[in-house]
């Protein structure tokens, strides 16, 4: 490589400020002495590193999450501490929180390296979980979720009846199908895969917060959570029609299904929250055996980051099945704990206001739903074309997302008019056509 050893160190160094991609810096820097001089430089590799996860859109939230993540471990401190006064962080906080989306300033060096790990310990959940054989082989077959006003008893006693899920098989699926360049395909898709993840997980982080924070008003309580709720339900034009349904398949892969394995076993609530008094609330005899579980599974969902799913299957769901496998049994009241699980589910309001309710806190997948039906019709509205979004989508997402999308969208390179007609039923000829009607 004599014309590239030949340039100067700072044309040199611009070339992996031209990168978008954190496993695309590591593999140039092993390309050659001389790139690898430059990326070895502790100072330099921060600054590489800072320049793609600011430049790049599938680490649009990895600062917020890092904050956040910086501010609970803070926070849980200052309140196991019993010499210091705990103070609740206000509603003000908010403001800051939602500002390192579009801030300037640079990403501080300890969240750079947050990112860098955060991307490689997600690959686990990509590379091993999703794209393996029997994993994959099971989720694709399992019971689909439903709108909430659709689920019957029957429905959710199938669910909690549904078998643990088997250890991976470490096979990787053929998806040579669905991507026509595989290695470079997969790898894109693991960057889509990743973008959709941490878009969830920064909302969960902020409904974290929100729980932790105190409030003046019950309205000012309420207000910020349904500002949350808008993080899944209606994203309006911040996020593609492609990147919404990336987001529906990922967390309904990651919290709606690894996230419900995790607790498929026998009394699992008695498990899990026997001795508490929380099993009051999850455990009513007069209620199916199903309904208990899944509002149990729903309210876990709160709480569980991509970490702690993993973290659960291994410790639990496949504990003892291979040599130090799971390690030791878990505490599970004091894993709750650890997590959150028994704090206030709300937050801490100094006055009630008359005629404001507790906010809804239990945040699923129906949600998600609700995003990529705002997105079907504003794409539809944008391009002037004529049909009934809310009533294909729901149809499409009951009888066919389970046969075309599910374990499979992330491996197609789909563009948005060509998705937008998957999901209608309609060709791109008559996407036309219906644009054209007067």
């Amino acid at each position: 490589m004599p014309c590239l050893l030949n340039l100067p160190t700072e044309i040199l160094t611009s070339i992996y400020h031209s990168i978008n991609n954190i496993d695309d810096v590591l593999h140039l820097a092993r390309t050659c002495r001389q790139m690898h001089a430059i990326f070895a430089a502790p100072r330099a590799r921060v600054e590489i590193f800072r320049s793609v996860i600011k430049n790049t859109p599938h680490h649009q939230t990895d600062h917020q999450i890092s904050y956040l993540q910086d501010l609970h471990s803070t926070l849980q401190t200052l309140y196991s501490n019993p010499t210091i006064g705990f103070l609740r962080p206000s509603d003000k906080i908010f403001t800051h929180v939602d500002s390192l989306l579009d801030s300037t300033k640079p990403i501080p060096d300890a969240f750079v390296w947050d990112t860098v790990a955060r991307w490689h310990g997600m690959k686990v959940l990509f590379f091993n979980l999703y794209l393996d054989k029997s994993i994959h082989e099971s989720y694709t077959h399992s019971t689909p979720p439903r709108a909430q006003f659709k689920e019957s008893n029957r429905y959710r006693d199938k669910l909690a009846a549904e078998a643990p899920l088997a250890p991976p098989a470490g096979v990787a699926i053929d998806s040579a199908e669905m991507i026509p360049a595989q290695q470079q395909g997969l790898w894109r898709a693991y960057e889509r895969f990743y973008h959709a993840l941490t878009l969830h997980w920064a909302a969960v982080e902020t409904l974290s917060l929100a729980r932790a924070a105190s409030y003046t008003t019950s309205a000012e309580r309420n207000a910020r959570f349904e500002r949350i709720w808008t993080q899944w339900t209606d994203t309006g034009s911040a996020r593609s029609l492609s990147t919404k349904v990336d987001v529906l398949e990922v967390v309904e892969f990651v919290w709606g299904y690894l996230g419900r394995k995790v607790f498929q076993e026998e009394d699992v609530i008695v498990k899990w929250v026997g001795g508490t008094g929380a099993i009051e609330e999850f455990y009513d005899e007069e209620e199916p055996v199903g309904t208990n579980w899944l509002y149990f599974v729903r309210s876990m969902m709160r709480y569980l980051r991509p970490g702690h799913v993993l973290e659960l299957l291994l410790r639990v769901v496949w504990r003892g099945e291979g040599e130090d496998v799971g390690g030791e049994e878990i505490d599970r009241v004091e894993y709750l704990r650890r997590v959150g699980f028994f704090d206030e589910s709300a937050g801490v309001v100094e006055r009630e206001d008359e005629g404001e309710e507790d906010p809804d806190t239990v945040f699923n997948i129906g949600g998600l739903q609700e995003d990529v039906a705002v997105g079907l019709e504003a794409w539809a509205e944008a391009h002037g074309v004529d049909v009934d979004t809310e009533a294909r989508w729901e149809v499409y997402r009951d009888k066919l997302w389970g046969r075309e999308m599910r374990g499979r969208v992330l491996l197609r390179e789909e563009g948005e008019e060509a998705l937008f007609g998957r999901i209608m039923g309609v060709d791109r000829g008559e996407i036309g056509d219906r644009a054209n009607r007067p």
